[in-house]
């Protein structure tokens, strides 16, 4: 009888470890660069105003390699030749035009990330509100999908995710804008291991863990009647 009761407090146990485990390992949404680590590190376009990449374009330095695919693309400084939008001036951007069109807009990283999160602003031809949909991989396997929205030209989207609780990223694809034109700011982003935020415990996770500490404490305090 005694052995019983035990047996099922330790399956109780650890069933809150492991679903504990588990929350811990999902994807965090940010909402703002204020979420992100100043630590991180940041790839933007550094070119010539105007300066043409094609179907893709790279950003390296000696730790990642970030490769942007999709549309036309077009490196832009605010404020020069590209006006009508919520960037503010001087602020270097990647411009793609019909990026679905031609192929999914696609940022891919040489190294896992753990961090990630930038500004983002879609057009369709006119102004008014935009909803854009991500979806982070970790190599071929869907980590999850995430909402992005803002309002062109009065307020930009932004997409942070936070993948330090034990997945990590190596691509984000653009699934459906509802516009034909991305401009896309600075990639601010942390190596997978290197840091970046720490993830702030989900209530269910935080709940699994004081359950599995409750079991821990009936473990404890039995009753005395049983031997």
């Amino acid at each position: 009888m005694t052995f019983g009761l035990q047996s099922r407090r330790f399956l109780f146990i650890v069933l809150g470890v492991l679903l504990a485990q588990s929350a811990q390992a999902s994807l965090i949404q940010l909402f703002s660069t204020n979420n992100l680590s100043p630590s991180d590190t940041i790839f933007s376009f550094a070119g010539t105003d105007g300066e043409s990449f094609g179907a893709s374009a790279q950003f390296s330095d000696a730790s990642n390699t970030l490769r942007v695919t999709g549309g036309d693309l077009t490196g832009f400084v605010v404020g020069s030749d590209y006006l009508f939008t919520a960037f503010p001036d001087n602020t270097p951007i990647l411009y793609g035009y019909d990026p679905i069109a031609i192929s999914p807009l696609t940022l891919s990283f040489s190294h896992g990330i753990s961090e990630v999160g930038f500004e983002i602003e879609s057009a369709s031809y006119g102004f008014g509100a935009y909803s854009l949909n991500f979806t982070a991989f970790n190599g071929s396997q869907a980590l999850g999908s995430f909402d992005v929205s803002g309002d062109f030209p009065n307020s930009l989207g932004f997409l942070g995710i936070d993948a330090s609780g034990g997945d990590q990223i190596t691509s984000l694809t653009l699934n459906a804008p509802t516009g034909y034109e991305i401009a896309l700011g600075a990639v601010q982003f942390a190596n997978a291991g290197s840091g970046g935020t720490t993830a702030v415990s989900e209530p269910s996770t935080v709940a699994l863990m004081g359950l599995g500490l409750l079991g821990l404490i009936s473990l404890r305090f039995r009753p005395k009647f049983f031997p």
